[in-house]
């Protein structure tokens, strides 16, 4: 691909998988997040409970700022490149990468305890403590980060199913879990917004892809091709698509219940293969 001469400006060779690295140090942030809120009786939980969550929530938000503002002079500055990127079928599914680390960076400003209502012809899940964000913010936080995801999936989807040389058993390859782990991540979130409907749509979404996606990789069809020495690691979002999934549908259900071990169990295997 163009611009990865090493002898080229730091711009040019600035791809959109190095996005991976915000979205690792989001993820160990909602880790420290997690284990950390084990406390339930405190009514104002903060927003970060530990030294190790707030490091890495700073490092990560410092981390994705530059490099989305290293792209965006990219975007700028060598347009062809990045045009060159969109087209690729490994580093386009990168393009999620951002928004999903924004929206893990979310999760950590939001607080873990929820309750469940009901109402007269409705069930969802309210929170009640927003911690230093109210829900208006939150909110739209929520959909500024979802939207480009979803504009993302619907041109990628799209090409699966039109007439054009961009099949799914020509361009789906271990990366392309990026965009099923995007849908998961903004439907658990919508779930802790209390928007369940959207968490569902977006559940839906992504499950049913997955689906597709697993078989299509699991088949190994002669014309998707070998995966290049320097992304097998993507290899490895194999076991976070599903993963993800059991707890995003924790998240919409409210409970732990069978198809969130089936996901979590599915995940476990998946790891014993690779």
């Amino acid at each position: 691909m163009a611009g990865s001469d090493q002898s080229s400006p730091f711009l040019a060779r600035f791809h959109a998988d190095l996005f991976r690295v915000s979205m690792a140090l989001a993820s160990q942030a909602v880790l420290w997040r997690t284990l950390s809120s084990g406390s339930f009786s405190d009514p104002w939980p903060p927003i970060f409970t530990s030294i190790a969550e707030k490091s890495f929530w700073l490092l990560a938000a410092a981390v994705l700022s530059s490099s989305t503002l290293a792209y965006l002079f990219k975007s700028i500055f060598y347009f062809h490149i990045v045009k060159a990127e969109f087209l690729d079928r490994w580093r386009v599914n990168y393009l999620f990468a951002p928004w999903i680390a924004a929206i893990l960076l979310l999760q950590c400003v939001l607080p873990s305890r929820y309750d469940r209502w009901r109402g007269s012809s409705l069930e969802g899940i309210k929170i009640f403590n927003w911690g230093y964000l109210n829900s208006t913010i939150s909110r739209t936080i929520w959909c500024a980060f979802t939207i480009p995801i979803l504009l993302l999936e619907v041109k990628i989807y799209g090409q699966w199913f039109t007439k054009g040389k961009r099949f799914l058993s020509t361009v789906a390859n271990p990366s392309t879990h990026l965009s099923l782990i995007g849908n998961f991540v903004a439907a658990q979130t919508a779930a802790r917004l209390a928007w369940l409907e959207l968490g569902l749509f977006l559940f839906s979404i992504g499950i049913i892809h997955y689906v597709v996606v697993f078989v299509t990789l699991y088949q190994r069809l002669p014309c998707t091709g070998s995966v290049p020495v320097q992304l097998r690691p993507a290899s490895f979002l194999s076991i976070a698509a599903p993963s993800v999934a059991s707890i995003a549908w924790e998240a919409v259900s409210g409970h732990f219940g069978s198809g969130c071990k089936m996901l979590y169990f599915l995940s476990l295997f998946l790891f014993t293969l690779l």
